[in-house]
């Protein structure tokens, strides 16, 4: 995908359901002339830094991000990213038409992080620093509502003229490497590997971890048909046991009630294997996929010829 526009206009959706919409972006600038800030006035933004690294400015203060990170950024939030290598910056993005919340099987009725979830309230990271610019002139805000309608708003006054906030809505950043993987004898599902949890859909991170630790243990997923789910795959980086014909920056889309599992010759060959270097993201959706036509002059043919054995 060649790169294209700036961090909010060079998203390409590649596929949406009303619950979600999944984009790839590749800037070529930090931002496109005629505004200075972005505004998502209907989705919140989950964020995934293939690569990359900067500070993401925002109503709320300075917040570092880097590869790897998820940054969450709450629906009506002004922010603009600001890379610190714009050549390096490659996103997915996931935008959700619901709140980005914690599972609540990783909660307290207190909202705690339980003890034994794979993730703990030190993994998370909020602002530390209020920009707090107290200008005057015109600040043009792009703001992006009813799913693809944009507009351009000009304040008055610096968007960032905050002196101090209080609250638990913020954008945050959590890093995939931080994700305490769980493993057991035989292969665990892929529930073990949730993240984020929104109405319609599911965000798992795939981290590197040990694999299944009986003897006889079938170190990759079993032949499976997602009945209740469309299963996205997103390849960040490294050797993915069960599969074949993908490569860092993939995705394989599995709709649901379409069987599917391992190709042919890794069932055998993951005996071999004690640990996975693998990361990557995976979202499954409660209704079904759309693709773009992006998408579509995107798909690899000769992916379906790799289960020939």
């Amino acid at each position: 995908m060649p790169r294209a526009g700036d961090p909010y206009t060079g998203r390409v959706p590649l596929m949406f359901n009303a619950d979600i919409t999944c984009s790839r972006c590749r800037p070529a600038k930090v931002m496109e002339s005629g505004y200075d800030f972005y505004r998502n006035g209907q989705n919140d933004d989950v964020i995934f830094v293939w690569s990359g690294g900067g500070w993401l400015e925002s109503n709320f203060g300075r917040l570092r991000y880097k590869q790897d990170d998820y940054i969450v950024i709450p629906r009506g939030t002004i922010y603009r990213l600001v890379p610190d290598d714009i050549a390096k910056e490659d996103y997915l993005i996931l935008e959700s038409a619901h709140p980005v919340r914690l599972p609540a099987r990783y909660l307290h009725p207190e909202g705690q992080i339980r003890l034994g979830a794979p993730y703990g309230e030190r993994d998370f990271h909020g602002p530390t620093e209020i920009i707090a610019e107290d200008k005057d002139g015109d600040f043009a805000i792009l703001v992006k509502d009813r799913g693809s309608r944009f507009t351009r708003n000009i304040m008055g006054a610096h968007p960032f003229d905050v002196v101090g906030w209080d609250g638990y809505l913020y954008p945050f950043t959590f890093n995939a490497n931080d994700f305490e993987p769980i493993t057991g004898t035989f292969h665990l599902p892929p529930p073990i590997h949730q993240t984020f949890e929104i109405k319609g859909y599911v965000i798992c991170t795939f981290a590197p971890r040990y694999l299944d630790l009986h003897p006889e243990a079938i170190k990759v997923p079993w032949a499976h048909d997602n009945t209740e789910a469309d299963e996205v795959l997103f390849y960040v980086r490294g050797n993915f046991g069960s599969r074949k014909g993908v490569e860092p920056g993939s995705f394989t889309l599995h709709p649901q009630g379409i069987p599917h599992g391992p190709h042919p010759g890794t069932t055998l060959k993951s005996f071999e294997h004690k640990r996975t270097e693998e990361l990557a993201v995976m979202f499954d959706t409660q209704f079904p996929l759309e693709l773009t036509e992006q998408a579509l002059a995107m798909d690899d043919p000769n992916y379906p010829l790799s289960w020939l054995g």
